[in-house]
């Protein structure tokens, strides 16, 4: 496990090896694909009932000084979803947040009701969106395992 990563890659690439050694190896019909266009991690569940789900990731770096989403100028598919809230994604879509203010790594693993408390300025506009910081002070973070095991219940349910 990394004391801290490098960038918001690293997490999602971290995040992949999770569900692949925690996750798929109980139940092989839940996977990653390898390839992003939808989401940050797109994840199939084959079998009787099949459906996507959907993870985005932002990672917070103390010298960047903020925890943006979307283009600068409000686009992309990010302020969409949380703009317009489709039913499916609040259901299929989870939002995986960490920082480099901790000495190991930690996330919080939110819907996007969550997520939406926290839009810094209370809006989504036409300009670069933030997520406030205090996020990581109000909602409870879990370490690798403690998200392993959220991810399964979240996946079999």
């Amino acid at each position: 496990m990394p004391e801290t990563f490098a960038d918001e890659r690293a997490v999602e690439d971290h995040i992949r090896t999770l569900i692949a050694d925690r996750i798929t190896t109980q139940y092989r019909y839940i996977y990653t694909l390898k390839n992003k266009k939808v989401a940050d991690i797109v994840i199939c569940h084959d079998g009787e009932n099949p459906a996507l789900f959907f993870i985005e990731v932002k990672y917070f770096k103390v010298n960047h000084n903020r925890l943006g989403f979307g283009a600068g100028s409000g686009s992309g598919y990010q302020p969409e979803i949380l703009t317009r809230r489709p039913a499916y994604l609040e259901t299929n879509l989870r939002w995986i947040l960490s920082t480099d203010r901790e000495p190991t790594p930690s996330y919080l693993f939110i819907p996007t009701s969550t997520l939406l408390k926290y839009v810094a300025g209370g809006e989504i506009g036409e300009k670069q969106n933030n997520i406030q910081r205090k996020i990581f002070e109000e909602v409870r973070s879990l370490n690798d395992g403690e998200l392993a095991d959220e991810m399964c219940r979240w996946l079999t349910k």
